[in-house]
């Protein structure tokens, strides 16, 4: 049953004193709306034709000041004018409906103390947007939980930052979000935030690409699920996703994504514990290596400092280093196909007077990884020379404990437990590097595994492959586990 204005046949009752069309009756019927859609009573497309069927006032003249209670931004043909700062404050909670559009002038700001909730629809998405030659300050959270789903972002300085406290919850899903200036989704000393199915910089022209900065950073925050979304080419000094200083006891994820390429890194994680699964990584190259900017360096999956990730069923192709960690990062890296990069998997020291990381690497598939200069084989590189501002001292700057993976391209196979030199016989007219179905790869990996990570979560992660497709487990073990990324089925 949906919830419509007070006194109705929901059961809703008004304050005590007051009409049912009076703004108090209206706001506590509109909180218990999203009470019913949050607790899943009702279901998003019974929020949105409640939402859409309440007789809410719109407002007029530009949004500025303070909402001083929970109300709805009906949508209607005109976008609406923010100017200045408007506050929804604690207590308070927005609702957009689908189709709205809010215009903000240049250094606005929309400050949510309270709660949003934009719930847009594929055929009426909600639109943030400024004027193409000014930036909108931001749009921030710092309360919740919030929904905003199929919304649009563009030309945010910050489009959006999540900044509310660890108890509480934002979802991003089916968004948009084009030409920002910083950051698209900052956040920043908080958890809960989910952004799932949404695309990012697709409808950002050349000139602000090379001119925007990272899509998703995280500082002094917990969990951050990032899963099923698209991320088109950055430009420059700039990484993907860039998280760092994590809190210990919560990791975020980054699953399923889709990097389309770039200049710095796709995931960057410094003092940062996570878990990266399944994500197809490609084409993570400086544009001149003849000029080699500080930190533009091509890494697929990176990492400093007191990084401890796990780092499972990825795809890293054509990427300057595949999968690169250092200064005491100790990486879990399994059946991960690491393929047509200039270095495959590396650890090494920024400098010598900083802690030597240590890998743990099985499973994986590492071919044709070769020196962009010398054509070099480079499957695994264990010192940072490959950068001129790494460390030129030492030859070996961190350790490696490698079993049962498949180093294609090396001459004699690397050193470690099962580990083999043979042609995968790679298959990539599905449009994925599958290994052929009676080669080297199948049924050969390493059954058990075990070590100072979160196992439960290794042993789930493991369950199925890239695509999704079923590995075989008993326990702790997987008899008949395929090396790399692809688990072929006969």
């Amino acid at each position: 049953m949906l919830a419509g204005g007070c006194g109705d046949d929901t059961g809703l009752q008004c304050p005590e004193g007051q009409a049912e069309s009076s703004p108090e009756c209206v706001a506590q019927s509109l909180d218990e709306l999203v009470e019913q859609y949050e607790s899943g009573q009702i279901s998003r497309d019974e929020f949105r034709t409640a939402v859409g069927e309440r007789d809410a006032p719109i407002p007029e003249g530009p949004l500025t000041g303070s909402i001083a209670m929970s109300m709805v931004l009906p949508a209607r043909a005109t976008p609406y004018q923010l100017t200045g700062t408007w506050t929804v404050p604690k207590g308070a909670i927005l609702v957009v409906e689908q189709g709205a559009s809010l215009h903000l002038a240049e250094g606005a700001i929309l400050d949510v103390k309270g709660r949003l909730y934009a719930v847009g629809s594929a055929d009426s998405p909600i639109h943030f947007f400024a004027d193409d030659t000014v930036f909108y300050e931001k749009v921030e959270l710092q309360h919740g939980p919030n929904q905003l789903v199929w919304c649009e972002f563009d030309r945010g300085r910050l489009a959006l930052v999540d900044s509310h406290p660890f108890t509480t919850t934002t979802l991003v899903e089916s968004a948009r979000f084009d030409s920002w200036d910083e950051i698209a989704i900052d956040q920043i000393a908080s958890s809960g935030l989910t952004i799932q199915k949404s695309r990012f910089g697709y409808q950002t022209s050349e000139a602000q690409i090379a001119m925007s900065g990272e899509v998703i950073r995280s500082r002094n925050s917990g969990l951050a699920h990032i899963e099923d979304n698209d991320f088109s080419i950055r430009r420059g000094y700039r990484d993907i996703i860039d998280l760092q200083d994590c809190d210990t006891e919560i990791w975020p994820r980054v699953i399923g994504n889709r990097f389309d390429g770039g200049e710095d890194d796709a995931i960057d994680l410094d003092t940062c514990s996570a878990f990266v699964i399944g994500n197809h990584i490609k084409g993570f190259r400086p544009v001149d290596l003849n000029v080699m900017t500080a930190g533009v360096n091509g890494g697929g999956i990176t990492g400093d400092r007191m990084s401890n990730p796990v780092i499972i069923n990825n795809l890293v192709d054509g990427c300057y280093h595949g999968i690169g960690f250092k200064n005491g990062a100790t990486p879990l890296i399994v059946n991960n196909t690491i393929i047509n990069n200039n270095i495959g998997v590396t650890l090494y020291q920024s400098s010598s007077d900083l802690p030597m990381p240590a890998g743990t690497m099985i499973n994986n598939i590492l071919l044709n990884n070769r020196s962009w200069t010398t054509n070099e084989v480079q499957e695994i590189v264990l010192n940072g020379k490959w950068w001129p501002n790494y460390n030129q001292i030492d030859d070996v700057q961190g350790t490696l404990d490698a079993r049962y993976n498949i180093t294609g391209t090396l001459a004699t196979p690397y050193t470690g437990e099962g580990n083999m030199v043979t042609d995968p016989m790679l298959d990539d007219s599905s449009g994925y590097p599958i290994p052929a179905a009676n080669g080297s790869a199948i049924d050969s990996g390493l059954a058990e595994l075990d070590g100072a990570w979160p196992m439960d979560e290794v042993y789930r992660y493991l369950e199925t492959d890239f695509l999704g497709t079923a590995r075989e487990r008993s326990g702790t073990s997987f008899p008949t586990i395929d090396r790399g990324a692809f688990e072929v089925v006969p």
